[in-house]
C-alpha cells in the first residue's frame, strides 16, 4: 500500500452523488433496497438518466487516474471494482460518498466484503482499517524486503495495519513473492545505475519502469526509497539520472 492523494471529480458528479446520497441516508443498513439503489447507479440501461451515466464514467475515470488502475490495499494491476471503504450494507448513508469510494481488485474487494472500519476499533478506540487516501501505510506496517511479507507496526488486537493484513489477506504467498521480486529488481538497478560512469540505457529504461505509477506493488519501493540508510544511494542514482527524480518525489510523498 502506498498514500494516494484523493482527486477532484466533476461539480456535476458532486451534484449527482449528493442527490443520490439525499435518497439513501435513511435507508437502515442491511435494507433489501441498497443494493438496488447501487445498481441502478452502475447500470447502462437506456432509461438510465445520460447525467447518472456521466457521473458514472467520471466516478470511474477518477479513480483510475488516482489508483493508475491498481488495487488500493494490494497494489495489484487491472483493479475495476469500486469499493466501498465503509461498506454500502452497513453505512448505506455513505454509499454515494466520493471520499468512500476506492479502487480495488475483485480478490481484495471480496475478502474484505462488510468488513466494518469501526467495528472492531482499534487499541485507540479509531478505526482499524487503514484507507491509503488518508493514512500513512508506513505509520502502521512495513515490508520485510526479503520475504515481501507485510510486518505490521504492532501486534496489538485489531491495529489498523494488522486488521487490514488479516481481512485483505496481504499475506497471500503469492502476492509476498511479487513484493519481493519487485524490491529485489529495484535495489539491483539503483547499485546497477551508479557503477559506471554512464548508466546502461537497458537500466535505466528499467528504472523508469519499476518506477512509474502503474507498476504494481510500489509500497517496496516506497519502502527503499524512504530508508535513511540507502538515501547516499538514491541520491547518487539521482545525481545520474536527474530524469527519475520526479517519479522518486512522487513516490516519497505523504499525506500532509
Amino acid at each position: 500500500m502506498i498514500p494516494v492523494e484523493r482527486k477532484v471529480i466533476k461539480p456535476t458528479t458532486q451534484a449527482l452523488l449528493h442527490k443520490r446520497r439525499s435518497g439513501a441516508s435513511g435507508l437502515p443498513a442491511r435494507s433489501d433496497k441498497i443494493a438496488g439503489k447501487w445498481d441502478y447507479f452502475l447500470s447502462k440501461a437506456p432509461v438510465v438518466p445520460q447525467a447518472n451515466q456521466d457521473a458514472l464514467k467520471d466516478v470511474r475515470d477518477t479513480l483510475d487516474n488516482m489508483f493508475h488502475g491498481k488495487c488500493c490495499y494490494c497494489e495489484k494491476i487491472l483493479a475495476k471494482d469500486i469499493e466501498h471503504f465503509y461498506p454500502k450494507t452497513l453505512y448505506p448513508q455513505k454509499m454515494f460518498e466520493w471520499e468512500n469510494l476506492l479502487r480495488a481488485c475483485k480478490d481484495c474487494n471480496f475478502e474484505k466484503l462488510d468488513e466494518d472500519p469501526e467495528d472492531p476499533k482499534d487499541p485507540n478506540g479509531q478505526r482499524s482499517l487503514l484507507d491509503p487516501t488518508v493514512d500513512r501505510p508506513e505509520d502502521y506496517l512495513s515490508w520485510d524486503l526479503l520475504t515481501g511479507m507485510p510486518v505490521p507496526k504492532s501486534q496489538a488486537p485489531n491495529h489498523r495495519g494488522e486488521r487490514t493484513v488479516q481481512v485483505c489477506d496481504l499475506r497471500n504467498q503469492k502476492f509476498n513473492e511479487e513484493r519481493r521480486k519487485k524490491a529485489t529488481r529495484v535495489k539491483n538497478r539503483l547499485i546497477d545505475a551508479v557503477k559506471d560512469t554512464q548508466p546502461d540505457p537497458k537500466t535505466v529504461e528499467e528504472l523508469e519502469d519499476e518506477l512509474a505509477p502503474g507498476s504494481p506493488y510500489l509500497g517496496v519501493v516506497r519502502q527503499i526509497l524512504l530508508d535513511p540508510l540507502l538515501s547516499p544511494l538514491i541520491d547518487d542514482v539521482l545525481a545520474r539520472l536527474p530524469q527519475l527524480q520526479s517519479r522518486v518525489d512522487a513516490l516519497r510523498w505523504t499525506h500532509p
